[in-house]
């Protein structure tokens, strides 16, 4: 049984433009051409849409994904390398929830201190122009 594009991106819950992205980079490759030159996926290309859409869901980047796709190709390959990308990604995860949680207690701050008023006195707009409590970037130091 053969899936077109458009019911693949469907259940596997991306987009026809993400598949064909995919395939570009050598993620996912069609079982087969339809002779007006359709992209045809099979199960295992379904299973493989799915396998990159649960990863990209993960937070991880399409060299990983590639990398653990890879590994899934090889059975015998030693599942301490996907055990290593899962842990650099959590990592990266923690470093990011860290920065989140920066950004967070910052436009508390900043709500906070909002008394309303005119925009030309408003602080969250001082802020985000550099006057003020907010920082520009994740993890940077906030301004006094």
């Amino acid at each position: 049984m053969y899936f077109s594009i458009g019911e693949t991106a469907r259940r596997c819950g991306c987009s026809v433009q993400s598949l064909r992205h995919y395939q570009a980079l050598g993620l996912l490759q069609p079982a087969a051409h339809t002779a007006g030159g359709q992209r045809l996926y099979d199960a295992a290309g379904l299973q493989r849409a799915q396998f990159i859409r649960a990863a990209r869901a993960m937070g991880f980047g399409l060299p990983g994904i590639g990398e653990m796709l890879t590994l899934s190709d090889a059975p015998d390959a030693d599942c301490e390398q996907v055990c290593a990308l899962a842990r650099a990604q959590l990592r990266e995860i923690e470093k990011r929830m860290r920065e989140l949680r920066s950004l967070q207690a910052a436009l508390k701050q900043l709500v906070g201190a909002c008394s309303g008023g005119i925009a030309a006195d408003c602080r969250i707009l001082a802020a985000m122009n550099g006057d003020g409590l907010a920082s520009n970037r994740p993890g940077e130091p906030r301004r006094a």
